[in-house]
């Protein structure tokens, strides 16, 4: 029933009073339907993918009935048609990423219809119609890696229809995109549909149970104690049946045999023989006592003939302890086939895998080894001997020692070469054994040369001919050669490389001038770069003034250099000292 409202004779209502009269009824309508549990999606609202041809809209059936969570009664009639590529605030629903996605769905919300607009004695549009009616909303969870994107949390006053997974460049919204997916049965996802009544609404009187205790007097509960006994009945760990509660049929045997009665009988009976059979004074039984009527031969083809159990385990031992050649016990013991590379072992004897182990081992040093995994060479533990030797030199030339790089292009390799004794480190050159060629020919050519008494840096350029000599490396107008050669330093003397400074980016310097000045003038200077030199003449210089003084503050450069350059700027005021202090930063 509703609240009521009780009209009186004489009374003038008004249009608020008149309004709460049918809010009342309507509150009534609600509160039955949410007392009783309805709420979700009754008929319809299946979505599926746009037909007869996919795109960024789904497709509704109709009729669609659902009730929301305050008992509102929203429905349609027609098959709907709703675009989600833009959410409900308006902006795009596409994934903006390669490699992520982004989960949406499309709710349905109660909403009134206003129409037939009515104008009142305030001369204010009012609308007569407030029909009921309905809205789609469409949300968006955050991007985020495949397989990882959280939908939207559901909403309080909506109805959730379908979630809907976006890929990068995806244009089509297609069935499989959808959870629910129309054509897994099944499939529920996370829709909310309307249940009628659920098991833990559903009463049970737990007094009359001999066994089941649920936790609450509901179906739901009684449920989960008959599953809870039913996994502890089938997996042991109660609820067990005793042995003395099983049936157990009769079986035939000699000499002895089993009644028909329960498992706890025949145990016991099974129980009673065992013990007889081993209390025999004089064990079970002998090995003598027990035939064997013979086997096949053994790999190889030595016999084993009838005998009894010790004389046949006696010969086992005896069999497999040989030593005799060609008939030893490792001829007798069979090996399934190995296979590997390079080499394999085909199945047969222990005997012949042992003969070809010993076959790979004793060739395997004079064979060229492909090792794919990393080796380490430990050597002796200590300071003196080493890791990795190479004893053989050359009787005549250089010998290639290391070579390193890729299958095909530039390689660098490692010469040993007499009579100097010479250490040789090239890049991009090979010695054929008469000449050099470049692995890469439109590549320059470069070798380090380590002697008793000199280092050599030197360089072929990419445009020699080759092959070329050895000796284009120290002359010509295509080599490039740096020297250190030992001879012409004393003992006691030495050279040390890299005293000035030379860096990277802009060059700076730091420059002053001062004069006293008796009319406009200009006042300059010029200072070399202290950082270096440029590889050419600056195209750009900037200038901080530090200090100033009769200047107007906006120095000039003139006549620059790869080494320095000039500066100047006008003075004002006349029969002064002018001063200018000031950094300068030049590329």
């Amino acid at each position: 029933m509703a609240d009521r409202l009780n009209y009186y004779s004489g009374q003038r209502v008004t249009e608020a009073e008149l309004d709460l009269g049918f809010a009342l009824l309507e509150n009534a309508d609600r509160n039955l339907a949410t007392d009783i549990g309805l709420f979700g999606i009754f008929t319809g609202m299946i979505a599926t993918e746009h037909a007869p041809l996919a795109d960024l809209t789904i497709d509704l059936t109709a009729p669609g009935r659902a009730y929301d969570q305050l008992g509102r009664r929203i429905f349609y009639g027609s098959a709907q048609n709703v675009d989600v590529s833009t959410d409900e605030n308006g902006l795009a629903t596409e994934v903006s990423a390669a490699g992520n996605e982004k989960l949406l769905s499309v709710f349905i919300r109660f909403v009134r219809l206003e129409s037939d607009p009515r104008t009142d004695r305030a001369s204010q549009q009012v609308f007569f119609r407030q029909d009921e009616s309905f809205e789609f909303v469409v949300r968006q969870g955050g991007e985020a890696p495949i397989g990882t994107a959280t939908p939207p949390p559901l909403q309080s006053d909506e109805i959730l229809i379908v979630d809907i997974t976006r890929t990068f460049g995806q244009t089509q919204i297609a069935n499989a995109d959808l959870s629910p997916n129309p054509v897994v049965p099944g499939d529920v996802g996370r829709r909310q549909a309307f249940v009628l009544t659920s098991a833990d609404g559903i009463g049970v009187n737990p007094a009359s149970f001999s066994v089941l205790a649920p936790a609450a007097p509901n179906a739901q509960s009684t449920f989960d104690e008959i599953d809870d006994e039913l996994a502890d009945h089938f997996g042991g760990l109660a609820r067990r049946h005793t042995a003395s509660a099983i049936d157990a049929a009769a079986t035939a045997g000699t000499p002895n045999a089993l009644a028909g009665t329960t498992v706890r009988a025949q145990l016991d009976e099974l129980l009673a023989h065992g013990n007889d059979h081993e209390n025999e004074t004089t064990g079970a039984h002998a090995g003598s006592a027990i035939a064997f009527p013979g086997g096949t031969s053994w790999l190889g083809g030595r016999a084993n003939p009838a005998a009894d159990i010790t004389a046949q385990l006696d010969k086992i031992v005896t069999d497999l302890a040989a030593q005799v050649a060609d008939d030893d016990g490792a001829e007798r013991i069979g090996a399934a086939a190995v296979f590997g590379a390079p080499n394999s072992l085909p199945v047969g004897s222990v005997r012949a895998q042992l003969n070809a182990l010993l076959g790979f081992i004793n060739t395997f040093p004079a064979q060229a080894h492909l090792w794919t995994a990393i080796q380490s060479f430990t050597g002796p533990n200590n300071d003196t001997d080493p890791r990795w030797e190479t004893l053989r030199a050359p009787s005549s030339g250089r010998q290639l020692v290391f070579e390193l790089g890729p299958p095909s292009g530039i390689r660098h390799r490692l010469y040993y070469s007499v009579p100097l004794a010479r250490f040789e480190c090239t890049v991009n050159a090979r010695w054929t054994g008469t000449d050099w060629e470049r692995d890469d020919t439109a590549s320059t050519a470069a070798r380090y040369v380590f002697e008793r008494d000199r280092f050599d840096i030197q360089q072929i350029a990419s445009t020699v001919a080759q092959p070329f000599g050895d000796s284009l490396w120290l002359a010509g107008p295509s080599s490039k050669v740096v020297t250190v050669f030992l001879p012409n330093l004393a003992f006691g003397e030495f050279i040390q490389l890299g005293r000035e400074l030379i860096i990277s980016g802009p060059l700076v310097g730091y420059a002053a001038g001062q004069a006293y000045i008796l009319a406009n003038a200009n006042l300059g200077g010029g200072a070399s770069f202290t950082s270096g030199t440029l590889p050419s003449t600056p195209s750009s210089v900037t200038f901080n003034v530090i200090t100033q003084f009769g200047t107007d503050n906006s120095p000039s450069a003139f006549a620059p250099s790869v080494n320095g350059m000039g500066w100047f700027d006008s003075t004002d005021d006349l029969n002064k000292v002018k001063y200018m202090f000031l950094e300068f930063t030049a590329s």
